[in-house]
């Protein structure tokens, strides 16, 4: 979808289009602090996503973003666009839902980080889908970041993501609204000298080399904070972009891993590893809903298939995660 802008005397501003896909990447930037985050939670290369800066800019007429500047700050018009930007992505957004319905049929558009995309999701989703045949669901796959940038963008009705921290900060159109607690486990190779421990303790990974995920993730700074407070020295290594990589480079011998016990459900515990209950201190990270704080034209669709996830998402218990 294009939309023409017009100045006041109804005369099209610079002779270019106003891209919602712009928009939409706009955002994105503008919540992750930087280009290169937003293009690695978007899943765009960073050439792609300046493109669609640089075309915004020149819709625009003006820059939005400072230019060599760390951090991506916005200048005065980009803080005026991104204030008005949500409301138009999510007026795009319920237009289409509209038509879908119109149609005889409605979508509800949700987004997960891992590992309730893949591991918690496709269950719930199956029983939805058998009592609600008539609703579609779009599942995406986001980061920390992207996750609650896709609602604010109105390219998701809503989206299950961590308590945000100041890494994945969240802007003030979206809620986040508890589900659960997820315990945290750590994950070591079937050599270390852990392996035959029953549980362990924060204290137990001193001087480990700890492979931990990229800035933006929740489970990295959850992780590292409560190492910091418990004054335990480790060597942080390799930042990995998602969890299953940190699996997987444990089963490798790059180091251990502390991740949410869901991660190890459903065949995820890779040969060549064990996970241990993490005891002293207990470590869980909160996952919940987020959502726009405005749903005026939400859908009975959606507010279904969110009934459906409050009640059928539940804590992983170590044990299940361990089997």
């Amino acid at each position: 979808m294009n939309t023409k802008i017009e100045k006041p005397d109804g005369t099209a501003a610079q002779g270019e289009t106003l891209s919602l896909r712009d928009l939409r990447s706009f955002v994105a930037v503008a919540r992750a602090g930087g280009v290169t985050r937003a293009a690695r939670e978007l899943g765009y290369a960073q050439a792609t996503l300046s493109t669609h800066l640089t075309a915004l800019e020149n819709a625009m007429g003006v820059p939005l973003i400072e230019p060599e500047r760390r951090g991506a700050p916005l200048t005065e018009a980009g803080r005026a666009v991104l204030a008005r930007a949500e409301a138009l992505l999510h007026g795009a957004a319920a237009l289409h839902g509209a038509v879908r319905s119109a149609a005889g049929r409605a979508t509800v558009r949700l987004a997960a980080c891992e590992p309730v995309a893949s591991h918690r999701l496709p269950p719930l989703l199956a029983g939805f889908s058998r009592e609600h045949p008539d609703i579609d669901v779009e599942l995406r796959v986001a980061g920390h970041v992207t996750g609650p940038a896709l609602v604010e963008a109105g390219d998701v009705d809503f989206a299950i993501a961590p308590k945000p921290t100041v890494a994945s900060r969240m802007g003030a159109s979206v809620s986040f609204t508890p589900l659960y607690e997820e315990p945290m486990l750590v994950l070591v190779p079937t050599g270390h000298r852990l392996a035959q421990a029953k549980a362990v303790n924060l204290a137990d990974l001193r001087g480990n080399s700890l492979l931990v995920g990229n800035d933006a993730c929740t489970y990295r700074a959850l992780i590292v904070g409560a190492l910091r407070e418990s004054d335990v020295e480790v060597a942080l290594r390799a930042r990995f972009g998602d969890g299953p990589t940190l699996v997987y480079g444990v089963a490798a011998g790059l180091g251990i891993a502390v991740l949410p016990a869901g991660f190890f459900v459903g065949g995820m515990l890779a040969t060549g590893t064990v996970a241990l209950p993490l005891r002293r201190p207990r470590i869980a990270i909160g996952m919940g809903l987020v959502q726009a704080r405005r749903r005026d034209a939400e859908t009975e669709s959606v507010r279904a298939l969110r009934r459906a996830i409050v009640d059928g998402l539940r804590p992983t218990s170590p044990a299940k995660a361990m089997r």
